[in-house]
């Protein structure tokens, strides 16, 4: 049985003055969940640990119940989403950044922590130009913010899902594990010899180019891609680098 969202209440979250008006949000808690569990298994595949991927067990997460919630002002739909959503559990070092899915972008995992009204925060920003991923399930839109940066778009529910894969599969964004990742320009490296040892900070954007090209030579996005492989030769680029050096 598809559990859908009934017609929620106005919006008095303080998120927006703009919000569009409450509608039947057309999206069913399962379709939601799998969508997001598609990404973070996607994620998975390209450079996140599998032990970091938390799925919830039959039922739900245990702590998230209508009395643990009954004086959140979250909606019934709400809770039952939180309740079923996967999570990719952060590092006790924040600043690791190997679990993290954006710049300065952390996934919020409500298996220990709640939500507000019907708007869900998926993942958090931290420290200048942070993102913020949010749901609104009163209009089935995705926003993405920056923290303490000007930057704020919304998104239909599918296309910012389809469009996020889409730029790690083109490797547009670039994980690099340990460090926040960076942004594709389009241009490949032109050697076949990669830098040496640098003073500068690890990574600039020329590290960032041999990054995605070790993940492409690794075989990625194919059925052949070896992510232990990569990540591998991906950590001694960075230490060729100097990366080993720095306080990151």
């Amino acid at each position: 049985m598809l559990i859908r969202n009934p017609f929620p209440p106005p919006s008095d979250d303080g998120y927006s003055s703009d919000d569009s008006q409450p509608q039947d949000f057309p999206l069913s808690r399962e379709e939601i969940v799998e969508t997001i569990r598609d990404f973070y298994e996607y994620l998975v595949r390209l450079y996140i640990p599998k032990s970091a991927l938390k799925l919830p067990p039959p039922g739900g997460w245990p702590n998230i119940t209508a009395a643990s919630t009954i004086d959140s002002g979250k909606s019934e739909f709400v809770v039952d989403l939180i309740r079923h959503l996967p999570y990719i559990e952060a590092e006790d070092d924040r600043d690791g950044n190997r679990h993290n899915i954006n710049f300065k972008c952390i996934v919020q995992d409500y298996s220990t922590r709640t939500a507000r009204e019907h708007w869900i925060v998926l993942a958090w920003g931290y420290e200048s130009y942070g993102k913020y991923l949010l749901l609104n399930t009163a209009t089935g839109m995705m926003r993405n913010l920056e923290l303490r940066g000007d930057a704020r778009s919304d998104y239909e529910f599918y296309e910012f899902w389809t469009c996020f894969k889409s730029e790690y599969k083109k490797l547009e964004i670039i994980p690099t594990p340990g460090f926040e990742p960076g942004m594709s320009d389009g241009k490949d490296v032109t050697t076949m010899e990669p830098p040496s040892r640098q003073e500068h900070d690890f990574p600039t954007g020329l590290d960032e180019k041999w990054v995605r090209k070790i993940y492409i030579d690794h075989g990625w996005p194919t059925a052949s891609y070896d992510k232990a492989a990569a990540l591998a030769a991906i950590d001694d680029f960075a230490r060729l680098r100097g990366a080993s050096d720095q306080d990151h």
